[in-house]
């Protein structure tokens, strides 16, 4: 069975009670996060579920409110030393951004 957790829901401009566009899909002992939008590192420990099996990232498309908290996360993960290999899946365009950015 798949669970959804929505971390954003906001469209492009993030509002009091909402962030921008992110969620974790996690199955098993599986998690992949959908889009990291800005403040989702905050949200993911709000949420409670925290860093530990986030080894997945899918990035749907090119917009900076689709990505721009990926290099918030991938760093603090550094910083704790809790993952040692990241999967970021996106398409070209989405994967040239996200490489510039980081």
């Amino acid at each position: 069975m798949f669970e959804l957790t929505f971390l954003g829901t906001a469209a492009s401009v993030p509002l009091p009670r909402r962030g921008l566009s992110s969620m974790i899909v996690s199955h098993d002992e599986h998690r992949f996060m959908l889009d990291c939008g800005e403040g989702t590192q905050r949200q993911l420990l709000t949420s409670g579920l925290g860093f530990r099996r986030l080894t997945n990232f899918l990035i749907t498309h090119p917009h900076l409110d689709h990505f721009l908290g990926l290099a918030g996360i991938v760093s603090t993960m550094a910083q704790l030393e809790i993952a040692d290999k990241l999967n970021i899946y996106g398409g070209k365009a989405t994967l040239d951004k996200i490489e510039d950015l980081l």
